[in-house]
């Protein structure tokens, strides 16, 4: 495909499986790739080798799983990226035409709005960016 791709940004939690299942029907209706990506801020040699084989990131072998046989986009590639997160999501601005992201992550403060990575991203993103909020959090 030649369309820039919808980027969705996970870390296993609630919040980013709902932010993969709205990027995947975005990807649908706009006949875009959609690419399913995890940052690990934290890297060890093995790890790292792990993602060079494109292996080894259970987070993304858990989608790749509750992504397999749905009627979704029409290519999916799932990507493992070592870094700062807050540092490589908004990066990714530059290569898609959507970025999305689950309102919270695993982060402490569940009590808040949105979280660091998606106020990096809304600030320094190059494309549109998409925080899909939580059911509970309806006005």
């Amino acid at each position: 495909m030649d369309s820039m791709p919808v980027i969705v940004g996970v870390d296993g939690s609630p919040d980013s499986e709902r932010a993969v299942r709205w990027a995947a029907e975005a990807a649908r209706l706009r006949s875009a790739p959609l690419q399913v990506v995890h940052v690990w801020p934290y890297v060890t040699a093995a790890r790292a080798a792990d993602a060079e084989a494109g292996t080894g990131d259970p987070v993304l072998e858990e989608l790749r799983q509750q992504l397999a046989g749905d009627a979704g986009p029409p290519e999916v590639e799932f990507r493992s990226l070592n870094g700062l997160t807050d540092t490589i999501l908004p990066a990714l601005g530059d290569e898609a035409q959507l970025l999305v992201l689950g309102s919270r992550g695993r982060g402490g403060f569940a009590s808040l709005l949105l979280g660091s990575n998606g106020m990096a991203c809304a600030a320094h993103a190059a494309c549109p960016v998409v925080v899909v909020p939580r059911p509970d959090r309806g006005g």
